[in-house]
This record gives C-alpha cells, structure tokens and sequence, in this order.
C-alpha cells in the first residue's frame, strides 16, 4: 500500500507542475510567485482540514512540539522558495534548477547517518546514476551568468528543499507522530502567511500583473486544483517518510516526479525532447529500478 501511495503522491507532484505550467506563470516575477505560492499553501490547508473528516481535534489539539515543526518547515519553505527564485532571476535558470532538484540526496545522508539505514552498493550506484539523469534532463546551457552569489542562493535552494524533507521525518519518527494532520495544517498555513510577508516587501507592481492574470475563472480554478493537491500530497508525502527507507522515497518520489512532468511537456505542449534528454530519462528509470529493487 506504502507504494501505491508513493506512485500516486509523484502522480500528484507531476500534475501539480503541469497545471502551473498551464496557468504561464513567470518564474522571475518574485512578488508575484511568492504571492501565488502563498494563495496555494492556504488552499492546502484549508484542504487538510476536509482530510481530516470533521476532527476538529486533530487539527487544533496538537501538542506545541508539532507547532514548532510545523514553523520551522514553514521557515525551510519560505528560504526554499525565495532562493530560487533569486537564483533563477540571475540567470542561471536550468543549473539552479538542477541544483535544487539535488536536494533529495540531504535526508538520504541524515536517514544513513543518525537513522542509521541501510543502504546497500547497488543503491549507491543508483543514487549516483540517477544524479547523472538529472545533468543530463536539465543540461546546463551555454552562456549562462555564474558568480558566488548565485551559486550561495542555489545551494540554500537546494539545502531549504532537503531540509524540509528533514524536518517532515523526523516528525514522522517521533512520538508526535500521530499529530500529522495536525503538523502540517499547521505548517502550511504558517508558509501561507510567511509568503505573503515576503510579497508585500517586493514590488507591488508584480503582483498587480499577477492579479490581472488570476482573474479569470479558468485560472482561478486551477489555482485551487493545485491547492488542493498540495495539502493531500503533503499529508500521504509526509506519511511515507516515516514507513519507507529515504533511499527509496525521495529518489523515486523526485526522480519519477521529474521525468513525468517532462514527458507530460511533451505531449501536452510539444516541448521537444532530444537525445541527451532522453538519455537521462531511460538512466533515470534504469536507476530507480536499482534502487527500489536490489
């Protein structure tokens, strides 16, 4: 079942993408994605709370140890969040991308070293086959700006994403465990409100645009489809953390995340795919067959 979940929460994520790309945000407009961001996290919350079928208690009657998680992810995603968005903006778009989806490997490292779980030779070489993928879906591309300032704010992408899957398992191992529902309602509504504070201190002209973008009825509904998603993924997402191995969670969970989304930019909107790209995706598989198998 803990992997029929797991196929179903990458199902999410993929279509999470495909719907953001549909709605043609822009990437480099900070105010706005953060104010955006901050709508969709809401939405999810306010989703959790339907998840949780009536129980109030579950929600609300939560110990202050879950609240405190439930900050410090907020926190993990606002840092996420807003460094990548400076990162992208300096124009180094698909390495900080690249870098940023390596931010998986973090809890695979903390779960090895102070979870003590095993991980086995061959699904070292699927790790390191299945990075390889990534270089190879998200090429770097000529030209691109680099300078230590970029480089500082991609790897504090990449360190808020891992992060954040860290706090979400070590909640999952403790004895609040049962607050899940609870930790990340809260956590998703304390990101809500963090990413607004942060919209208001950028450009008020950016979220002017964004507004004018979001007032149809069509992309008002799938800003909440997303929304929706978001707080049902989080909630299956975080469960798994605490019943599957991280080298079998995240690598699938972000690899398959990836190559879905990919392949549905192919069919969807005709995005070409070439032959490096195309490379990456059979090694991602070939990986992921490694390291959920052997």
């Amino acid at each position: 079942m803990d992997y029929v979940l797991l196929i179903l929460v990458t199902v999410f994520c993929s279509t999470r993408a495909i719907i953001m790309k549909k709605m043609g945000h822009d990437s480099s407009n900070m105010s706005g994605v953060l104010f955006l961001n901050s709508n969709i996290f809401f939405i999810g919350s306010l989703t959790v709370i339907l998840l949780s079928a009536g129980d109030l208690g579950a929600l609300f009657c939560v110990s202050g140890a879950s609240v405190l998680f439930a900050l410090v992810f907020a926190v993990f995603l606002l840092v996420m969040q807003v460094t990548l968005m400076l990162a992208l903006g300096m124009g180094a778009a698909s390495l900080s991308t690249l870098i940023y989806s390596c931010g998986f490997v973090i809890p695979i490292f903390y779960s090895a070293i102070f979870l003590s779980e095993e991980i086995s030779l061959w699904q070292w070489l699927g790790l390191l086959l299945l990075s390889v993928a990534l270089i190879f879906i998200i090429p770097p591309k000529k030209g691109e700006k680099l300078s230590v300032k970029w480089l500082v704010f991609a790897v504090c992408s990449m360190v808020g994403s891992g992060s954040l899957a860290i706090v979400q398992k070590i909640h999952q191992n403790s004895p609040y465990k049962p607050e899940l529902q609870g930790f990340i309602f809260y956590g998703l509504l304390f990101a809500s409100v963090l990413l607004l504070l942060a919209s208001l201190v950028t450009k008020k002209g950016e979220r002017r645009e964004l507004l004018k973008l979001y007032s149809s009825k069509k992309t008002t509904v799938l800003l909440v489809a997303v929304g929706i998603i978001v707080g049902a993924l989080n909630v299956i997402n975080t469960s798994l953390t605490g019943k599957l191995p991280s080298i079998i969670h995240f690598p699938v969970y972000n690899g398959c995340s990836l190559i879905l989304t990919a392949l549905a930019g192919r069919f969807l909107f005709g995005e070409r795919i070439g032959k490096l790209k195309l490379s990456g995706f059979i090694l991602g598989l070939i990986a992921i067959i490694i390291i959920g198998l052997l």
